[in-house]
């Protein structure tokens, strides 16, 4: 499941660079569920954000 994507094309622009790149959040609810049940710090690393350079 996506959660959030952030386009940071629009500012890289506004500074000159010509590039594309997005940052995406995603995740699967039922297995953060899961690992927060075994070890609450996990929720640090849930959802997860992925990189599309």
């Amino acid at each position: 499941m996506r959660f959030f994507t952030l386009d940071h094309s629009a500012w890289m622009a506004r500074v000159g660079l010509n590039a594309r790149a997005r940052m995406y959040t995603i995740g699967n609810p039922l297995i953060a569920r899961t690992m927060l049940e075994h070890d609450l710090a996990a929720g640090l690393n849930v959802p997860v954000p992925v990189d599309d350079l």
